[in-house]
């Protein structure tokens, strides 16, 4: 396989020295064998310790050039080597068959992207049940075909797709809504 990887996983980081730790050491602990994969973080200019954290663990930590996090999840795909790109966030602590489950997904040929719930790592009452309607929403939408929608933090989408679209937008916000508009 050389040194083309099955999935690249993309995380945009600024200042999160507070979580990263968790979140790349949740990744280098995959069911999927570490060979298959690589992690790319993208960093926004941090001035805490993201960076060395960073390179404690990740295959590239590259600085972020384009604007907004959609430009930083395009500047990871850009290096990246993976047939599939998955994007996290770096406050985000990962199952340990993400990866396995992703590469799964994607061996039926009509998939170009899939998409999951999140569960915030901050365990605040607030938090949870706002994220768990917006997960409940996004779900039944999808099912009803009424629109669909990825979470920057839990999406995969085939590489190959995702620079025939131009990557995301760079929109403030939203640019997830946005990006699953155009894949469809």
């Amino acid at each position: 396989m050389g040194n083309k990887k099955k999935v690249s996983v993309v995380i945009p980081a600024y200042n999160e020295e507070s979580y990263i730790e968790s979140c790349l050491n949740s990744l280098v602990n995959q069911t999927l064998d570490r060979r298959d994969y690589e992690i790319v973080v993208v960093d926004g200019g941090s001035e805490d310790k993201t960076v060395d954290i960073a390179r404690e663990y990740a295959d590239n930590v590259i600085i972020q050039h384009s604007k907004g996090v959609g430009g930083a999840r395009n500047d990871g795909v850009e290096v990246s080597s993976g047939e599939i790109v998955a994007m996290t966030d770096a406050d985000i602590i990962l199952p340990c068959n993400w990866l396995e489950r992703i590469w799964n997904d994607f061996q039926a040929e009509s998939v170009v992207a899939v998409y999951g719930p999140i569960i915030p790592i901050e365990s605040r009452f607030k938090y949870k049940v706002l994220i768990g309607a917006f997960n409940k929403l996004v779900h039944f939408a999808a099912i009803s075909g009424i629109f669909h929608a990825t979470l920057g933090s839990n999406t995969a989408i085939r590489k190959d797709v995702f620079q025939k679209i131009g990557g995301y937008s760079d929109m403030s916000a939203g640019d997830d809504y946005e990006i699953a508009r155009r894949l469809r």
